[in-house]
Parts: C-alpha cells; sequence; structure tokens
C-alpha cells in the first residue's frame, strides 16, 4: 500500500511538471540571462574582448557559457527556452544516474521536486549560472560514484577538471570540493577494509595530485584566453579593484563593511532565506537512512555525503555576500534531494506507523515550503490562466518583458546602419532589447550601477571619467535610460543618485523622443551631431 501511494504520489506530481514545462515553452528571457546572452553575442559575434572592450565583473567561463547556449538559441527566447528545458532533461537523467542506487522512488522523486522547485521560481530564474553549474556537479558525483573502471589517476584529473570548469564560471561553487575527494577516499577505505596496504596518506597524496593538475587546466585555459586576447591586464585590475567594492554591496545594493557586515551575513545566513522548512524532511530522510532502513555502508555514505552538500552549499550565499534567490539554487538542489530519501525502503520489521509517516510527511510539507510547490501552486489557483499560456490563447506579459518589446520595436524602426546605443540601466530591460535589436553598446560600459557606489573611491572615479569620455567621443544616436521606480539603487554610505557630468552631457546634447513604461529614449540633437 505505501510503495502504491508513493508511485500514485509521483506519477501525479510527474504530469503536473510536465504540463508545466510546457507552458514554460512560453515564457521570455528575463533579469541576467539577457545581460549575460548579450554580453555573449558581442563577444562571439562582433570579436568584443571581456574586460578591454566591455566592462563586467564575471568570469570568462561565464561568456563561454552563454555563447554555447547563444549558439544553439540563436539568441532568441524560444530557443533559450528550449535549451532551458534540454539542460534540465540532462539533469533529470543525472540525478537518476546518481539516486538510482538509494532506490527508484528517491532517485524519481530527486527528479521532480527538482524540476518542480526550479520552474516554480518562472522565467527570472530561467539559466543563471548556478544551474548550468548544476550539470557539471552531478557529472563529478557520478564519475566519483560509478567510474570504477577508470584508471585511478584518470578519474582524478577529470574531477578536478570538471571542477576547474565551475570555478570559471562561479569560483564559490568548488566549496563541496574537498568533500566530494573525502568521500571518495572513504569509499576507497571500505573497499579494502581487512586488506593489507589500507589506503593512507600515500593514496589522498595521489588522488590530491592528479586532481589539483585537473583543476587547473581550464584555469590556465582562462588565463591564456585572456593573455592572448590582450585582456588580462584588464581582468586583473577590475578584480584587484572592483570586486572588492562589489563584495560590499548587499542583497539590497547597500554598502556595508566592518562590523555591520559580519551581522548581515549571519543575519541573511540565519534566514536561510525561507528555506529553512526544507531541513524537516531532509532531517527526518537522514535518520530513516542512517539508523532505520537496510541501506548498506556505501549507501549509507551517500547520504551522508548528500548531507554534508546540502550544508556546504548553504553556506555558499554567505560566499557571495548577495543571498539572491539564484544563490540558493545549489543548497534548494541537494536539500530536495535529501528528502527524498524520506521514501527509502524500511526494514522489513518495521510497523506500518514507521512506513508511512515519512512519506506522507514528505508529500504534505512540499505544499507548505516555501520555494517547493509555492510557485507551481499558482496555477492551481487560476486555471485558466494556465491552460490559456499552455493552448497558447494568452500569454503572460510582466511589465519589464512588454517594455522590452517596446524599446525593441522603437529600435528597429529608428535605429541607421552604424548605429550604437548607450543603455543606463542595470538588468531593466534596455540590454535585452538591444539584444533583440542586435545592436551593439556606444561605450563598454553596459550598466550604470557602478558609478553610483563607493563614489569616493579613485577607481570609481576613474570609471566615471572613463565613461564620459568615452561617451562624448562615440556620442550615440540613442541613450536608453531605465528611469523605473523599482529600478535597484543603490544606498548606503559613499553612494549618490547624481552624476552631474552625464546630466550636464545628456542636456546639452540630448532630447527625450520616446517616454514608455519606466523608461526614456533620448536622441542626438542635430546641433550636437558630428
Amino acid at each position: 500500500m505505501v510503495n502504491k501511494f508513493i508511485h500514485v504520489c509521483l506519477i501525479l506530481l510527474t504530469v503536473f511538471l510536465f504540463m508545466i514545462m510546457l507552458s514554460s515553452l512560453r515564457w521570455q528571457i528575463q533579469h541576467d540571462s539577457p545581460i549575460m546572452l548579450y554580453i555573449a553575442w558581442l563577444i562571439h559575434d562582433h570579436d568584443y574582448v571581456p574586460y578591454k572592450d566591455i566592462f563586467d565583473f564575471n568570469l570568462p567561463g561565464s561568456y563561454m557559457a552563454y555563447i554555447l547556449i547563444g549558439i544553439v538559441s540563436g539568441y532568441t527566447d524560444t530557443g533559450c527556452r528550449l535549451v532551458d528545458i534540454l539542460i534540465l532533461v540532462a539533469i533529470f537523467y543525472l540525478t537518476w544516474l546518481w539516486l538510482k542506487n538509494l532506490g527508484t522512488a528517491v532517485a524519481w522523486c530527486g527528479c521532480v521536486l527538482w524540476g518542480l522547485i526550479y520552474l516554480g521560481f518562472g522565467s527570472a530564474m530561467s539559466l543563471q549560472r548556478e544551474y548550468l553549474i548544476i550539470p557539471i556537479i552531478l557529472l563529478v558525483l557520478n564519475v566519483a560514484a560509478h567510474c570504477r573502471r577508470l584508471k585511478p589517476a584518470i578519474k582524478y584529473a577529470l574531477i578536478g577538471f570538471l571542477w576547474g570548469i565551475c570555478a570559471t564560471i562561479k569560483p564559490q561553487s568548488i566549496i563541496a570540493f574537498p568533500l566530494v575527494m573525502l568521500y571518495i577516499w572513504r569509499e576507497i577505505r571500505a573497499e579494502n577494509t581487512g586488506a593489507e596496504g589500507m589506503p593512507g596518506k600515500t593514496t589522498m597524496i595521489s588522488m590530491i595530485l592528479p586532481a589539483v593538475a585537473g583543476f587547473f587546466v581550464p584555469v590556465c585555459l582562462m588565463v591564456l584566453y585572456l593573455w592572448i586576447r590582450g585582456a588580462l591586464g584588464a581582468f586583473w585590475d577590475m578584480a584587484i579593484h572592483y570586486w572588492p567594492l562589489y563584495n560590499n554591496l548587499t542583497r539590497n545594493h547597500e554598502t556595508i563593511s566592518g562590523l555591520s557586515h559580519v551581522k548581515y551575513l549571519i543575519k541573511e545566513y540565519r534566514s536561510l532565506r525561507g528555506y529553512g522548512l526544507w531541513l524537516a524532511p531532509a532531517g527526518l530522510g537522514t535518520y530513516i537512512a542512517l539508523f532505520d532502513s537496510p541501506l548498506s555502508g556505501s549507501q549509507k555514505r551517500q547520504v551522508i555525503l548528500l548531507a554534508g552538500l546540502s550544508v556546504c552549499y548553504s553556506i555558499y550565499p554567505v560566499l557571495t555576500n548577495k543571498f539572491w534567490y539564484y544563490h540558493w539554487l545549489f543548497y534548494l538542489f541537494f536539500i530536495s534531494q535529501l528528502s527524498s530519501v524520506c521514501l527509502i525502503k524500511a526494514l522489513p520489521e518495521s510497523k506500518p506507523g514507521r512506513r508511512w509517516f515519512p512519506v506522507l510527511f514528505l508529500f504534505m510539507s512540499l505544499f507548505f515550503i516555501e520555494g517547493a510547490l509555492s510557485g507551481p501552486l499558482v496555477y492551481l489557483a487560476n486555471p485558466s490562466r494556465y491552460l490559456g499560456e499552455l493552448m497558447g490563447t494568452k500569454k503572460s506579459q510582466p511589465p519589464k518583458v512588454a517594455r522590452v518589446e517596446q524599446i525593441a520595436a522603437f529600435l528597429k524602426e529608428n535605429l541607421e546602419p552604424g548605429d550604437k546605443v548607450q543603455p543606463l540601466d542595470w538588468a531593466g530591460g534596455a540590454l535585452h532589447a538591444m539584444l533583440i535589436t542586435r545592436v551593439e553598446p556606444a561605450t563598454p560600459f553596459i550598466y550604470d550601477f557602478y558609478f553610483y557606489h563607493h563614489i569616493s573611491h579613485p577607481y570609481i572615479q576613474n570609471l566615471r571619467r572613463k565613461f564620459i569620455l568615452r561617451l562624448q567621443e562615440s556620442r550615440p544616436r540613442f541613450i536608453i535610460q531605465i528611469v523605473d521606480q523599482g529600478k535597484p539603487w543603490v544606498s548606503g554610505k559613499d553612494t549618490t543618485r547624481e552624476f552631474r557630468e552625464l546630466k550636464a552631457f545628456m542636456e546639452n546634447s540630448y532630447t527625450v523622443v520616446n517616454k514608455g513604461s519606466g523608461y526614456l529614449i533620448y536622441e542626438l540633437k542635430q546641433s550636437s551631431a558630428r
């Protein structure tokens, strides 16, 4: 009866997930992914060199990932949605391979829960960098657990290489590297228990050396790329001077330092951004797997690794300092997998209550945990909206999406060959419109928020001077300024909303020619054109 109930619940959740996946094909990319795709387009199609021709603070691995996505998707909404779903299916497959050792119900549930969590966040979460890293981490776990025929040195080098790729996208993501190596070492010890030459320091060293060598291959390739393109100095200058300033901004874009910074980190971590309730089913599943199940020693070590990964990646947002919703993706992925362990088979002699309680607890808790079914449940509350989106008769259009379409329509109608556009924006839609219309930026500065924080710092002052100089030189025909009230502005000590040189330049040389919801488009005056 318990098994039948589990299968019925999983079938219903799978059908629900499949319907949401179909509906999501009509989503439009939003937030960070259009920005990263725009930079990728500039690098791939127009040979821009990151850090030298375009000022940004992400790592080259991110650009390479989005270049691949752009090539496959054609930089279109529909193409990106298809790529996103294909990556999700790949994650399902790798998750199944990783968890099937704990039972088909656990593996199935781990896949379904993750799909509902991810899609529940909506299109703003689509193709975030953490999401792109998850399949790489799953490859690491599958190589560590299942590739026993590989020669040890090759296996460890491959694991290090995969972690190196992660580091070129998000360096903080390798926080679990030592934990995975420890897991492999513990498995080797268990396999050789009672045999002569039990693994000791020599074995650990023989694991670490090829893993470290493999790790530095993609890292060195990244450095070599920057050196060949003449951007290594610009990258180093940005990393040394701007990263520390950016890391002193909170998730609400407030400057912070000293003891206040420490208190902020502690407070945000303790809150777990509302995802702490996942600890209940995860803790229950861990207890049952370790103390009340017929699992073997190897299977129990896999559960312990899952628990360790959940803890490691709960710390990941602290390392990023921002605590934005996508920074919790790693934690949510592994904590949902650990929660799926509630469906582990019970001991034959267990009482019926022991078999039913964790199953009911897991499925019922999904409706109360933020970041579980809360997003998809919107469709249950409003089925006509869901059916309309699925059948194509309705198309949800958040204000930012409408703004993107309006700006893009204006540019398509008014741009002439050779025109460039200057955005004054961050994630308000200007860059997305510029991607749609395939127009290049007038200066290397595609954001404007970094001109307004830590304004007394020489590096920021220099950025301001460079921006004004390049803007005066290029004199683009159009400037797009996002003035939406919801635009994220920096605040706190040493911040401002004034840029007098920019304001004076625009007042003298530009006039507003289009005003829409949350944006202004300025055109260069004829008297100011060269």
